[in-house]
C-alpha cells in the first residue's frame, strides 16, 4: 500500500525549508503542530518518525475525517 505524504507550511510563514522547520521546532518545543487523519494514520506515524529523526517535539492534531 502507498500513502503519499506532503510537508507544507502556511504561505505567510517564515519557514521555507525543512532546516527552518527543525530550527523553529527546537526553538519552541511543543509550540508547532501538524495535522493528521488520526492516531495511527500514516501521517501520524510519519510525524512521530520526523520528531524522532529531527530531535524535535511537534504536536499532532488528529482530524476526524469521518464526517
Amino acid at each position: 500500500m502507498k500513502a503519499p505524504q506532503v510537508l507544507v507550511v502556511n504561505a505567510g510563514s517564515p519557514i521555507t525549508s525543512v532546516q527552518d522547520l527543525v530550527a523553529a521546532a527546537k526553538k519552541n518545543p511543543g509550540g508547532l503542530t501538524y495535522g493528521s487523519a488520526g492516531i495511527g494514520s500514516s501521517g501520524h506515524i510519519n510525524g512521530v518518525l520526523f520528531n524522532q529523526a529531527a530531535g524535535v517535539d511537534i504536536t499532532q492534531v488528529p482530524y476526524d475525517i469521518t464526517g
